[in-house]
């Protein structure tokens, strides 16, 4: 994806011939179909395999005898069945017992939340996987339909302990804190989902950035966020985006007033009236960047032969060759978006040295990152069960029985020389240095690059590779991982260069020093049509992402008197959708000249869709979006409603310093007795006469007259705090009913919660 000229390039972007690097190496850069074919037919992936990582000595360091044994062995076993509790959900306790009863142990690693399914051996297997007993299945449904916990596999979930947001892995965490943390390869999902559980715990103005290179991977994050029903006080944090690691922008986070360039002019404005150059600096890094960065990145992925065991019989070191400079260029971004201080885990499930130690030697030897290596896991995770990284490694490649070396990005014939491994059917080239590489290739780099090489001994302890960690699946009874933490340094030095990436990023946005490519005084139409370049409106993939822009200054103030003036507020503009948010993610990652590089595809909850899926025909006009429209032509979801309780918790009740709560809430929010909710519940939509509310509802009810449409039917204690919402809608002559488009499932999530907050005893059977 090209960038936009107002913006300082990330230094570090990869070519573009590295945009498709596992599909390349995967395929076999420059061998034929047939070779291809032949491969995986004779079983020479397997072979492969088994003599790269001897010669790798990833088993070194453990039994004298026997383990590489072991190690393959593991492999070929069935991956067990593992589940991750929500720990902090109302249903924790009661999912914890449910699966305890049904026979589920604590999983391998002593990871909180974590639980091993019991096998059904007379079931057998499914697609080479165990199956789980009918009970147990059934709890594992029951909990991601409510959103408590998901399916898992365990060391997929070390890398976030690893990372540590906010202590929460460590029970130290404080409530007050603010964490950005950028997911850079979210996809598929899982360990987005844990990171918006810390992220829950955290501060009000803290946010999880998800991103994705593919647009096809970022619906299956986004439907895997909706699928596991995360509650709005995680989701109303999330923002989601389309982008290569690589290419990602510096995020500036300020308080957002209603026109977000204005908020910029404002920081930059204060900033300069600082007085010293210290406060100059702190402001900056204040400012921008990530406190928390995971970098979970594409790899060749054989640590998960056990549930996919294709995997090994197509295995090639050409995958890891190509793909090293990928996974170095998005690790480099990430560092350097990375505030001074902040933690970063960089894993990838592979047990290659290529894709593992060689980019971590890398990213620490780069003085600029100023990054060090520290211990992932902190001593209360004593049963994690793991192996130091390795100091030295090989660098070769597969050589077929003609003499043509299969990767490398061309053809070459590397059979004249000593320092291979020969078999009848497998040979590997090992190559001594780049030099050597090159050389082979008859001068050009193909897919190699200096840094794969190890570094000399000596500096290989000086950098600490032995804090690395690599997880082999006959430890822990696991699939394969690696993971390495990295503290970025926090001296003055680090400050000051951090702070200069800030400001020169905070000048492009506004057309400043840096040379921005856009006129400042540009239309809001004209920004747009730049915004989404001809090759976006031509790819049809891109289109399944949401467009999400910030919202007008009018539509700001319309929705801010209806639904509350704490909340965030963007919109999709094509689909005519409006998203709320805690916090404002949208502002921080997405600008006008970002819209090249970066697609915003999801920035907290839905909150407001139209009646209808037709598009007016004026959809591309914020204009539209006044009063009348909003009250007419949209419809109210849950997930919004509950993120406007979590994002306008200020204004819903009294504060701490014990001030009178609001008289009444915003314009939109109803007030209603527990019966008169249950009743809107029962009814499925259907509308209640105004006349059957209570005197005290028909009061507020008549104050809404005058706006007719959407509304937020909600529970409000005397003191002012709201604890239950569901989306509704008022008609003046109908009455009130419940929002259309609830699903019968939502219908009785909301009942649910609608007898804990009231502390109903008694339970009673929804109606559908």
């Amino acid at each position: 994806a090209p960038r936009m000229g107002g913006h300082a390039p990330p230094p570090s972007s990869a070519p573009r011939g590295h945009q498709n690097a596992l599909r390349r190496a995967v395929r076999g850069s420059s061998t034929s179909k047939t070779s291809r074919l032949i491969h995986k037919k004779l079983g020479l992936g397997r072979e492969l395999f088994d003599k790269y990582y001897r010669a790798q000595g990833v088993c070194e360091g453990g039994d004298e005898c026997g383990d590489f044994e072991r190690f393959m062995r593991a492999l070929d076993a069935p991956l067990p069945v593992t589940f991750r509790v929500h720990r902090a959900h109302a249903l924790s306790e009661e999912t914890r017992e449910a699966l305890r009863a049904g026979g589920c142990v604590e999983a391998p690693g002593g990871v909180r939340g974590a639980f091993q399914a019991p096998i059904d051996r007379e079931l057998g297997l499914k697609r080479g996987r165990p199956r789980v007993p009918e009970g147990v299945l059934d709890v594992f449904e029951f909990a991601t339909a409510n959103g408590c916990g998901a399916r898992q596999e365990v060391v997929s979930m070390l890398p976030v302990v690893a990372l540590d947001v906010g202590g929460t892995q460590t029970q130290t965490q404080t409530q007050t804190m603010d964490v950005r943390v950028l997911d850079v390869c979210a996809a598929p999902g899982q360990k987005t989902m844990q990171l918006l559980e810390c992220v829950a715990s955290c501060g009000g103005g803290s946010v999880v950035h998800a991103n994705d290179a593919h647009p096809g991977r970022v619906k299956t994050l986004t439907d895997a966020i909706d699928r596991h029903h995360r509650d709005a006080k995680e989701t109303s944090r999330l923002c989601v985006t389309r982008a290569f690691g690589q290419d990602l922008h510096m995020p500036l986070y300020v308080p957002r007033d209603v026109d977000a360039k204005g908020d910029l002019k404002r920081a930059r404005r204060e900033i300069e009236q600082l007085d010293s150059e210290l406060a100059k600096t702190n402001a900056l890094v204040e400012l921008g960047g990530y406190t928390h960065v995971l970098a979970d990145v594409p790899c060749s992925g054989d640590g998960t032969i056990r549930k996919d065991p294709e995997c090994l019989t197509r295995w090639s070191p050409s995958i890891g060759n190509a793909l090293h400079a990928t996974q170095l260029a998005v690790a480099q971004r990430c560092a350097q978006l990375l505030k001074p201080g902040g933690a970063m885990v960089y894993s990838t499930c592979t047990f290659n040295p290529i894709e593992d130690e060689a980019v971590v030697a890398a990213l620490v030897s780069d003085e600029s990152l100023a990054l060090d290596i520290e211990d992932a896991f902190p001593k209360e995770c004593d049963k994690i069960i793991s192996r130091p990284g390795l100091h030295t490694w090989r660098v070769g490649d597969h050589v077929e029985a003609s003499g043509v070396l299969v990767g490398g990005g061309g053809a070459s014939t590397a059979r004249d020389d000593d320092d291979d491994d020969d078999d009848d059917d497998v040979t590997l080239k090992w190559f001594a240095s780049f030099d050597d590489a090159s050389a082979h290739q008859g001068g050009r780099a193909g897919d190699y690059a200096p840094t794969m090489w190890p570094p000399s001994p000596s500096k290989a302890a000086a950098l600490k590779l032995d804090k690395c960690r690599r997880f082999l699946p006959h430890d822990m009874d696991t699939g394969g991982f690696f993971i390495c933490k990295l503290r970025k340094r926090d001296d003055d030095a680090t400050r000051r260069a951090f702070a200069n990436c800030v400001e020169r990023e905070l000048n492009a946005r506004l057309g400043g020093d840096s040379g921005s490519a856009r006129d400042a005084s540009a239309t809001n139409k004209k920004r747009r049509k730049m915004a989404l370049s001809a090759e976006d409106a031509r790819d049809d993939a891109l289109d399944r992402l949401v467009p999400v822009h910030r919202v007008s200054k009018d539509l700001a103030t319309v929705l801010r008197a209806r639904f509350g003036p704490s909340a965030h507020y963007t919109v999709d503009i094509t689909r005519r959708h409006v998203y709320v948010g805690a916090s404002t993610p949208a502002s921080a990652l997405l600008d006008y000249q970002c819209g090249n590089t970066v697609r915003l595809a999801r920035a907290g909850c839905l909150l407001l869709s139209p009646q209808s899926a037709a598009k007016s025909s004026s959809s591309l006009d914020e204009n539209v979006w006044d009063v009348r429209t909003v009250d007419e032509t949209m419809r109210l979801h849950v997930g919004g409603v509950n993120a406007l309780m979590e994002a306008c918790a200020d204004v819903l009740r009294a504060d701490e310093s014990g001030a009178k709560p609001p008289s009444r809430p915003p314009a939109a929010f109803v007030p209603m007795l527990p019966t008169e909710l249950d009743a809107v519940l029962d009814m499925g939509g259907d509308f209640i006469a105004i006349g059957d509310l209570s005197e005290p509802t028909q009061n507020v009810v008549k104050r809404a007259s005058t706006h007719p449409g959407p509304v937020v039917l909600c529970l409000r204690k005397k003191s002012g705090e709201v604890v239950f919402v569901a989306p509704g809608v008022f008609h003046a002559r109908n009455g009130v009913a419940l929002a259309p488009g609830v699903s019968d499932e939502d219908a009785m999530r909301l009942a649910r919660s609608l007898r804990a907050a009231a502390g109903k005893k008694k339970q009673r059977t929804h109606h559908k």
